[in-house]
């Protein structure tokens, strides 16, 4: 009876995978594929939501400049207000805008944006491209969705710019690269921060 308690004892050590050492580290629990992107989902939501707010903020700003003060006043709400609109609409994230002719030096593409913004490339108000959410350097996410130059946009914007608009923006950005757009042509993207 002895033996058989020990052949037992044996196959059964036998066949168990040896325990772990107590002070080793357990390995990190993978997310599943559908958590992450249920993850990236929620992340996209509270991005659009913010970029809403940034466009409903900044056109509710600029429809009260031009009818103040004519599209002179409206260059000023970009060059003093956008800012302050873009953080109270970005409710904790960090909502802006970049573009590849950028007015202001601060909203230049950067080298890593690139690639995420390619697809945007060639795309029209008539046939948008769908917005992004990419890694940035970092490790966080980004989130990028088109703009579109508007018919209201090209008064700054377009390649007839009224001399009074043109005299205030080379005052305010000397840099200025943001002209000559028609309307409906891509202008940049929204861009959202973790």
């Amino acid at each position: 009876m002895r033996g058989c308690v020990l052949l037992a004892a044996l196959a059964l050590g036998c066949s168990r995978q040896p325990e772990p050492p107590a002070e080793a580290p357990a390995a990190p629990e993978k997310t599943a594929p559908a958590e992450a992107a249920e993850t990236d989902d929620a992340f996209r939501a509270r991005a659009q939501a913010a970029v809403g707010r940034l466009k409903t903020g900044l056109m509710g700003a600029l429809q009260a400049a031009m009818a103040e003060g004519g599209p002179v006043g409206a260059v000023g709400v970009c060059n003093v207000e956008a800012s302050g609109i873009a953080a109270k609409a970005g409710q904790g994230l960090d909502v802006g805008r970049v573009s590849h002719k950028a007015r202001n030096p601060a909203n230049r593409v950067e080298p890593w944006m690139r690639a995420a913004l390619a697809g945007f490339e060639g795309t029209t108000a008539d046939k948008p491209a769908e917005p992004v959410v990419v890694k940035r350097p970092n490790g966080e996410r980004a989130y990028f969705e088109p703009i579109y130059t508007g018919g209201v946009c090209i008064t700054c914007h377009g390649s007839a710019v009224p001399e009074p608009v043109a005299q205030k923006i080379a005052a305010l950005y000397p840099e200025d690269r943001a002209m000559g757009f028609e309307v409906g042509e891509l202008r940049g993207a929204f861009r959202v921060w973790e």
